[in-house]
């Protein structure tokens, strides 16, 4: 604790000042330089929509300490950290681009995308000829059931009985 409060005693400080170099020590401020890179090194991954990549962009930034700059910052990475080609041509050619724009840009195009999608034309699912499997007439041997033959009322010549 002396080796935490410098030059003044520790009786000599408040309780909110000791526990507030307790805390510092305990767990030190990340490096906003290596914040700074997590943030510039941040691109959008296939899956992940537009407002969670600027959720995720938001959440690095918040240790990287820029300050009056943020929303320039935030601007510059959503533009270049967006892979989609044409998404981020149309940021690119809008003038005087501010962060709100471009997220408001980039979303509409993203769910543009996928309602055109959705109301695309689909083929017709393929639809399979369902067989009926029929045994062997005992009748004539042919491939129908027996109730369906040809020769069902027919009679013997030879013995005169119906239904052979």
């Amino acid at each position: 604790m002396r080796n935490l409060s410098a030059r003044k005693k520790p009786g000599e400080k408040t309780y909110d000042d000791i526990v507030k170099l307790v805390t510092d020590h305990q767990n030190p401020k990340p490096s906003s330089i290596v914040q700074r890179c997590k943030f510039n090194s941040r691109s959008r991954q296939p899956n992940e929509s537009v407002s969670q990549f600027v959720a995720e962009l938001r959440q690095i930034s918040e240790l990287c300490d820029y300050k009056a700059t943020l929303d320039d910052m935030l601007r510059d990475r959503l533009v270049c950290g967006i892979k989609e080609d044409r998404i981020q041509r149309r940021l690119l050619a809008e003038p005087g681009l501010t962060f709100k724009k471009a997220m408001e840009v980039a979303t509409a195009m993203e769910m543009a995308a996928k309602n055109a999608h959705d109301l695309q034309v689909q083929e017709p699912k393929q639809v399979h000829k369902v067989t009926i499997r029929n045994e062997e007439c005992y009748r004539c041997g042919g491939s129908h059931n027996a109730t369906d033959c040809k020769w069902k009322d027919a009679k013997c010549y030879v013995c005169d009985k119906k239904d052979i």
